[in-house]
């Protein structure tokens, strides 16, 4: 909670924790939903700490709380849709081999 902002003014904060040649790791904190995107080369999971929302995932929807975690599939169109929100979530994405 101390690197967040007091309140999400924006769409989405993002707090970059680890960025280098093997992973990326941010916080992020979501108000509404995270547009559609593809990975070819990022395995992507995320884990929600606060909040809910539906990960659309190649047709399939998937409901998520606190607690909850996913792993994206690599080439799977994916988004985000806050239910309950804001959505704070730590998510991860790997360099695929």
């Amino acid at each position: 909670k101390p690197i967040l902002p007091k309140t999400l003014e924006e769409e989405v904060f993002i707090k970059i924790l680890r960025n280098d040649h093997e992973a990326l790791q941010c916080i992020i904190w979501l108000k509404n939903e995270y547009p559609d995107e593809v990975h070819d080369n990022l395995k992507e999971s995320f884990i929600v700490l606060e909040g809910e929302c539906e990960c659309h995932i190649g047709g399939k929807v998937i409901k998520l709380g606190p607690g909850g975690y996913i792993d994206i599939p690599l080439y799977e169109h994916h988004d985000v849709v806050v239910t309950k929100g804001p959505v704070l979530a730590i998510v991860q994405r790997l360099k695929a081999a």
